[in-house]
């Protein structure tokens, strides 16, 4: 028992270092992905060539918390 509570406690302190990783990896690419908005020869490229993609950089963009 003690055997899997350290493996657990070590999984977890592994998953809560690559938390932070991730979540700034994520600020990161919104970020850029606001900027790429914000250009209109990009935003009418997208729209012409990949409204899908733009539709969901229109997601991304509106998000405000990690947890919508």
């Amino acid at each position: 028992m003690e055997n899997e509570m350290s493996n657990l406690l070590s999984q977890y302190k592994l998953a809560e270092q690559s938390q932070g990783e991730e979540m700034l990896n994520l600020m990161l690419a919104r970020g850029y992905i606001i900027k790429l908005m914000d250009n209109p020869r990009v935003m009418r490229y997208l729209h012409t060539h990949y409204a899908e993609v733009l539709e969901e950089f229109a997601k991304i963009v509106e998000l405000t918390s990690i947890d919508a």
